[in-house]
């Protein structure tokens, strides 16, 4: 019954594989992962000790494409966190005095 139940979940494209969706789709991924929306996910990330590892693959993927819609409102948003808030502060700032020249 299990492994029915597997093949199902795997079928499911509500999941697709991180390496084939788009730039914009990793990113609602990794925002979805870092506010922890994802129930299943929060459950992998929560249980096991990748969770800053991962929230800063997901800054530095943030960061790398703030041309995406979405990318810079997600650094706003991570201001005031605890971890990435100075970070993120500083890359707007920077970005900001970029557009201004």
């Amino acid at each position: 019954m299990s492994d029915m139940s597997d093949l199902n979940h795997n079928n499911n494209n509500e999941h697709p594989d991180f390496n084939e969706i788009s730039g914009e789709e990793k990113l609602q991924a990794l925002r979805d992962l870092i506010e922890l929306t994802d129930n299943r996910l929060t459950q992998q990330v929560l249980e096991g000790n990748a969770y800053i590892l991962v929230r800063g693959a997901a800054f530095a993927i943030l960061v790398a494409h703030q041309q995406v819609n979405g990318a810079v409102s997600a650094l706003e948003s991570l201001q005031s966190d605890p971890d990435f808030g100075s970070s993120a502060m500083r890359v707007l700032h920077s970005k900001q005095g970029s557009n201004n020249q």
